[in-house]
C-alpha cells in the first residue's frame, strides 16, 4: 500500500489568521458621560435589555436602557462611595448585578454588592484584596471574583491574591462566599517557577500566595472548572468548579514577538525529495504497489543539529506496512487473538533523518537509521512481542513467496502464514534525540521506552514490570527488557506523539 504523508510545518506563522470569517461592525448609538474616569467595565442583561457599567473615578454605578440601541438612554446611577474605594468590574445574570468594589485603602478586603435590575441595594459579602474582576459561572449558580492582592505603592503592605466563590444557588439572603488562596503552594515556589510561573515580587521575597495576584476569570462550557489568569505571574489557575479545589497552576510561556506572524507551509515528502526509497513491492494475491518509506508517527526537531538555515529532524515509522486487523472471531482454525497481516514481514523498524532548509525549501532525506537489538546483528521488527497476550503477526500465504504454508483463513477466503513474535519487536510512535545523540522511541504494542545507540543499536528497552509473565509462556525478567516501569502501566496502551510548538507533523494514508 502507497502512503503519501505530508508534513506540516508551522514557521512561526499561521495561515488560518487571513482564512477567519469577516463580520462588519455598525455603529448605532452612543452615550456619554460627560466624566473622567468613566465607562470602564460594561455588563449586559438581555432579561431587561439593560446596560450596567462602573465608573472608577466617580465610583459609580451606571444603568442605561437599550431597549433601542440607536438611542440609549439614562436610568439610574448609584453612588458607590459607601460600599468602597472604587468598582473594578460588574457582571450580570438574570437580573441579578454583581459589582466588585475595592477598599480604602485596597489592601483591605473587597466587596462585592448585590443590586436588583433596577439599582436597588440587595447584599454586601466581603472578599479578597482588591477584587479585580467579577463573573457569574454559566448556570448562574456562583458569583467569582479574582482578587489581585496587590501591595501597596511602598512594597510595605502585600495582601496575598485568592480567588473569591459566593454561593448564591439558595438565594442572596442564603449567600455564603468561599475564599480561595495559594498559601499551600508557598513551600513549591521553586517549582512554580522551574515550570515557568514569574514569582518575582518585592525583589523576589514575596510568597508564591503573594505573587500569584489573579485578574481575569472565564469558565469551561459547562463550568465545571474554572481558569484564572495571574498576568504578572504569566500563569493561571485551574479550579475544580463543583469542589473549589485548585486541579493545576500552570505557565503561559513566553513568545517572541520580533519572529513576525506565523504561516503554514505544506510539502509531500515523497513528491519533492528526489529517489524516495521504496520498502519492497509485495507479491502476494497477484501482486501489490510498491510500498514507499512512510507511515511516520512521531516527529522531533533537533535543534542541537540544526543551523539558522538548516532544520534537522528525526521521524520514526510506526510497525511497518500492515493491513487490517482480522477478528480472531472470523477465522479459522480460531487463534490466540486477533490477526495482525504484515504486508512486508522482513520489515526492519528505523529512523528516518531529514533536512529542511528555511531559505530555499529544499528537504532532504539524510539517513535511515535501522534499529537492531543490542548485539548489533539482530534487527528489530514491528510485530508483537508475547504469544497469547499481543496481537497474533501474520503475512499472507502465497506459492510464489517463502511463506505458502496456510495457518489460518478468514471469512473473506484470505489465506495467512503465522510470523514469529519479536520479543523487542515495536510499533513506535514517538521519537527524541538526547544531548548525547541517543535516540529514544516509546512503543504502542506495549507501554515501553527504548534507547538506542545514534546508529540504531539497542542500548536498553524499558517495560513495566511483570511483563515476562505475561502470555502463555512465562520468561525470564528481561526478556523482553528491563522491567523498571510501574506494572500498572501493563493495563494500559501508551501512545505518543511528539510536538513542537512551531512544528508538526500529519500522515496522510
Amino acid at each position: 500500500m502507497l502512503k503519501r504523508f505530508t508534513l506540516l510545518i508551522l514557521l512561526l506563522q499561521a495561515a488560518f489568521l487571513g482564512a477567519q470569517n469577516e463580520q462588519a461592525l455598525y455603529h448605532l448609538g452612543s452615550y456619554e458621560t460627560g466624566i473622567p474616569e468613566s465607562a470602564e467595565v460594561v455588563a449586559f442583561d438581555p432579561t431587561t435589555n439593560q446596560v450596567y457599567f462602573t465608573s472608577a473615578g466617580p465610583n459609580l454605578l451606571t444603568i442605561l436602557d437599550l431597549s433601542n440601541p440607536n438611542h440609549p438612554t439614562f436610568v439610574k446611577e448609584i453612588d458607590l462611595s459607601p460600599y468602597g474605594g472604587g468598582p473594578n468590574s460588574v457582571a450580570v445574570y438574570n437580573g441579578m448585578v454583581a459589582v466588585a468594589v475595592e477598599a480604602d485603602p485596597k489592601t483591605d478586603p473587597g466587596s462585592v454588592v448585590f443590586f436588583n435590575s433596577n439599582g436597588d441595594w440587595q447584599k454586601t459579602l466581603e472578599v479578597g484584596a482588591l477584587p479585580d474582576m467579577i463573573a457569574f459561572n454559566p448556570d448562574g449558580t456562583k458569583v467569582y471574583t479574582a482578587n489581585e492582592g496587590e501591595p501597596d505603592d511602598d512594597y510595605m503592605i502585600d495582601p496575598e491574591g485568592s480567588v473569591s466563590v459566593i454561593d448564591v444557588s439558595n438565594g442572596l439572603d442564603n449567600a455564603t462566599v468561599t475564599n480561595i488562596g495559594f498559601t499551600a503552594y508557598n513551600d513549591k515556589k521553586a517549582y512554580l517557577q522551574n515550570k515557568g510561573l514569574r514569582i518575582f515580587g518585592n525583589n523576589g521575597q514575596a510568597s508564591v500566595a503573594q505573587d500569584l495576584e489573579p485578574e481575569f476569570i472565564t469558565f469551561s462550557g459547562d463550568g465545571s472548572q474554572v481558569y484564572v489568569n495571574c498576568q504578572e505571574a504569566n500563569g493561571f489557575v485551574v479550579l475544580d468548579g463543583t469542589t473549589n479545589e485548585i486541579l493545576d497552576i500552570l505557565p503561559l510561556g513566553y513568545k517572541n514577538h520580533y519572529l513576525g506572524s506565523p504561516s503554514l507551509k505544506s510539502y509531500i515528502l515523497n513528491d519533492v525529495i528526489p529517489n524516495w526509497p521504496d520498502l519492497g513491492t509485495p507479491v502476494y494475491d497477484g501482486g501489490q504497489p510498491t510500498v514507499k518509506l512512510g507511515g511516520f508517527s512521531g516527529m522531533f526537531y533537533s535543534h542541537m543539529e540544526s543551523t539558522i538555515d538548516n532544520y534537522v529532524f528525526y521521524v520514526v515509522p510506526d510497525r511497518g506496512p500492515n493491513g487490517d486487523a482480522v477478528s480472531k472471531g472470523t477465522v479459522t482454525p480460531a487463534p490466540e487473538g486477533n490477526l495482525r497481516p504484515y504486508k512486508l514481514p522482513d520489515y526492519q523498524g528505523r529512523i528516518v533523518k531529514f533536512t529542511y532548509n528555511r531559505r530555499t525549501g529544499i528537504l532532504n532525506l539524510v539517513d535511515q537509521i535501522e534499529l537492531f537489538q543490542k548485539d548489533g546483528v539482530t534487527p528489530i521488527s514491528g510485530k508483537g512481542n508475547i504469544p497469547g497476550f499481543d496481537e497474533v503477526p501474520v503475512t499472507y500465504a502465497d506459492p510464489n513467496t517463502a511463506y505458502s504454508s496456510v495457518d489460518y483463513t478468514d471469512a473473506n477466503g484470505e489465506e495467512y502464514t503465522v510470523l514469529p513474535y519479536d520479543p523487542l519487536g515495536g510499533d513506535f510512535e514517538g521519537v527524541v534525540r538526547d544531548r548525547d545523540g541517543n535516540l529514544w522511541l516509546c512503543d504502542e504494542n506495549r507501554p515501553a521506552i527504548y534507547k538506542f545507540q545514534p546508529n540504531g543499536t539497542l542500548i536498553e528497552r524499558y517495560v513495566p514490570e511483570g511483563t515476562s509473565m505475561l502470555g502463555t509462556t512465562p520468561q525470564t525478567p528481561g526478556f523482553y527488557g528491563a522491567e523498571t516501569l510501574p506494572s500498572v502501566y501493563s493495563k494500559r496502551r501508551a501512545k505518543s506523539w511528539i510536538l513542537k510548538p512551531w512544528l508538526m507533523m500529519q500522515i496522510k494514508t
